[in-house]
């Protein structure tokens, strides 16, 4: 028992060297989007002109992780920004602690295991994923912190402790219902095949089924009460084809497989043939190597099935539970994998010796980055744009609206101002009425009334250059069309207009 604290332990030295050299941030990237919904919870007051909260009900729970350590945050009387960091390390001290669980079932011995902690994080950044995300973040999002929770699930459905496994997996699905879904289907195609295969009884699927069927209709329920997903068309194609044409332009890297590269297609592949060379040569009497590899079946599936119903036939429930994000899962299961090929390719004694050198050739490399100026960052880093959002907080009031280059990520969070439309915060998987209305904004300002003549991250450039290039009169239209009260511009417009806030590079103009 003590030796196996004492592991647990272990990880928490490894923690400093993740942070180092991964990094972490604060207030970024999609915390720009996430966290206006959580100041929205506490004050109403803010985003009140801000037509995607208009369906404010499944962005509560959408955000629930995020207002719940905002309470938790008011409670302790800590910041926010410290109570994510500290969640942040947790989560990824216990996805460690369930890398090496899962490794333990597959029978690595534990010096290997050592050295499969310390390779995980390169392995994370130069293993590139279908869907676009690392197995480790630079910052605490919900899928990342569900991801833990879904390896646990798995080393409990590995263990035939199916109830627990289910609840489990429902808890996930609470917190991020995309990832919840998909592992509820993996885990249920792998019981499935298994009762085919005789190899389990119907009483332990409906161990699995019944507890997460019955979760989740509590929250079905509950949301068709509130009225959140009254009338959503999951299976309009219609609406499908409607949806991957914004798709396209917002997010093709995340939702689209043609839009993957070669080299994130052999990273699937290698993975995918190491889950199964797994269970077929190096442990094919080991439960767990069994499972991980039907696992990885399923994970095909699902990436095929996301494939045909969003670039073949689209229907908006496959756009919906971002199938490709069962990648991750994929990944895990190769690099598992990779690690059994490892021992079974070197001695304990050549593996003592790596984990060693290895060790200390880290905590240098950690003490040197650590010194590095912002690569842990704790705060919202001090930029111009954060600048001239502290003023536009402190000059306008809480009811401000602002029209603003869409390109521009993060005013709408920093200024705690509502936006006319942002590239970051989308409304893509909202009711029909509020997506096309978001594309229809981005359309205005991006100048793109007919045909789009880019895709993804090329667009977000092109809709900065051609709303820097409008010309004042198209602005101004805009703004009174919309009734909004603020026009934030570059520095080479002069405007006949009350100046709010200047910087070397922004104007902000009092529009009435």
């Amino acid at each position: 028992m003590a030796m196996r604290y004492r592991k647990y332990l272990t990880f928490f030295a490894v923690l400093p060297l993740y942070l180092a050299i991964g990094g972490y941030r604060f207030g970024t990237g999609d915390h720009v989007s996430q966290l206006p919904t959580v100041l929205h919870f506490f004050n109403p007051h803010l985003y009140q002109t801000d037509f995607r909260l208009q369906m404010i009900f499944p962005w509560y729970v959408k955000s629930g992780l995020f207002i719940s350590l905002a309470w938790l945050s008011r409670i302790l009387h800590i910041p926010l920004e410290y109570v994510f960091f500290a969640v942040f390390c947790l989560v990824l001290w216990f996805f460690l602690v369930e890398v090496d669980e899962l490794l333990a079932l597959l029978g690595v011995e534990r010096q290997v295991r050592t050295l499969a902690i310390l390779l995980m994080l390169p392995f994370s950044y130069l293993f590139p994923s279908i869907s676009h995300f690392h197995l480790v973040t630079l910052r605490l999002v919900p899928y990342f912190f569900v991801l833990p929770f879904c390896l646990k699930a798995m080393c409990l459905f590995i263990r035939r402790r199916l109830v627990a496994a289910s609840l489990l997996t429902a808890f996930v699905f609470y917190v991020h219902q995309q990832i919840g879904l998909i592992l509820f289907g993996i885990l249920f195609f792998v019981l499935a095949l298994e009762l085919f295969m005789r190899k389990a009884e119907f009483q332990e699927t409906s161990f699995f089924l019944l507890p997460f069927l019955a979760l989740f209709g509590v929250h079905f329920v509950a949301m068709q009460m509130l009225g959140s997903y009254r009338g959503y068309p999951w299976f309009d194609h219609r609406w499908g084809v409607e949806l991957l044409e914004m798709v396209r332009f917002r997010v093709p890297h995340h939702l689209l497989l043609s839009y993957s590269g070669w080299v994130e297609y052999l990273c699937f592949g290698v993975s995918l043939a190491l889950a199964l060379f797994l269970s077929l040569r190096l442990r094919p009497d080991n439960r767990a190597a069994q499972v991980l590899s039907k696992v990885a079946v399923a994970v095909l599936l699902l990436c095929a099935a996301g494939a045909f119903f969003t670039e073949v036939y689209p229907l908006p429930i496959a756009f919906g539970l971002y199938l490709f994000r069962s990648d991750v899962i994929l990944r895990v299961i190769g690099f598992l994998a990779a690690m059994v090929a490892l021992e079974a390719l070197v001695d304990s004694r050549f593996v003592k010796k790596a984990n060693m050198w290895l060790f200390i050739l880290g905590v240098t490399v950690a003490a040197s980055v650590l010194f590095l100026k912002d690569n842990i960052r704790i705060f919202i880093p001090e930029t111009e744009l954060v600048r001239v959002s502290r003023c536009i907080k402190e000059k306008t009031p809480q009811s401000a609206f602002i029209l603003a280059s869409p390109a521009i990520k993060g005013l709408r969070f920093y200024s705690e101002r509502s936006v006319f439309v942002s590239w970051k915060s989308h409304g893509l998987f909202f009711p029909p009425d509020i997506a096309r209305e978001w594309f229809h904004r981005m359309m205005l300002l991006c100048s793109m009334d007919e045909e789009i003549p880019c895709e993804g991250t090329p667009c977000k450039k092109l809709c900065g250059k051609n709303y820097d290039n409008m010309k004042n009169a198209r602005l101004l239209s805009i703004a009174n069309q919309y009734g909004t009260d603020y026009l934030l511009v570059g520095t080479d417009r002069d405007l006949p207009f009350e100046k709010v806030c200047t910087s070397d590079h922004f104007i902000l103009y009092r529009l009435k």
